[in-house]
């Protein structure tokens, strides 16, 4: 699959909710632990978290937590279009998360906004504008960076079938980097996935 291919792929993506499925699958790859979606299908996210994900701070020994604001299709430059994403960013940075898993009080310490589509002319400029929100711990993801990200840390995702089947596909690839064996029989990746397409129908 090309670039072109894989930028629209993302871009086609036709619910919110898939966008959430993709996160959840690629944040763990990028280094985030306890990667939580924060409310059910349906519902309102919690005061502008849709995500929550953390990672460790290894000089300070502590978990430092992200926030991640998501949005299906293109951001505009109007200002009904950053407007929306604006109250959100207020809300991750005032509202602490409470998680009966993971804690009470949990304050954010950055924001990241992801859209599966682009950000328009005038879009970033439009939400950075207030002083505030011109920070370094506030960051914007496109497809263009979904794409980059997916290609560096979770290739797997740009083949055909369910989580099961990538990751079928996935354990054979790592052990077949580990094993002398099969580098001694030449069990080349194209080959592993042709044991696991007549093992395991993708769906």
């Amino acid at each position: 699959m090309n670039r072109t291919d894989k930028l629209a792929r993302i871009q086609n993506i036709v619910k919110e909710t898939d966008l959430h499925e993709i996160l959840l699958e690629l944040l763990p790859k990028l280094g985030y632990q306890d990667v939580t979606l924060t409310h059910e299908r349906g519902n309102n996210p919690e005061m502008g978290k849709d995500i929550v994900a953390s990672k460790l701070d290894e000089i300070e020994n502590k978990k430092e937590w992200t926030a991640f604001v998501v949005k299906k299709g293109d951001v505009r430059g109007t200002s009904g279009g950053t407007k929306e994403i604006n109250a959100q960013l207020d809300e991750c940075f005032e509202f602490a998360w409470h998680s009966i898993t993971k804690g009470k009080n949990i304050k954010i310490s950055k924001v990241k906004v992801v859209t599966s589509g682009i950000y328009k002319a005038g879009a970033i400029a439009k939400i950075l504008e207030d002083g505030f929100y011109n920070n370094p711990n506030i960051s914007m993801w496109s497809s263009t960076e979904l794409v980059e990200f997916i290609d560096k840390c979770y290739p797997r995702y740009w083949l055909k079938g369910n989580k099961t089947y990538k990751h079928y596909i996935e354990v054979f690839q790592n052990k077949n980097k580990e094993d002398d064996f099969a580098k001694t029989l030449g069990i080349s990746n194209v080959k592993i996935q042709k044991i696991i397409d007549n093992a395991l129908k993708p769906k």
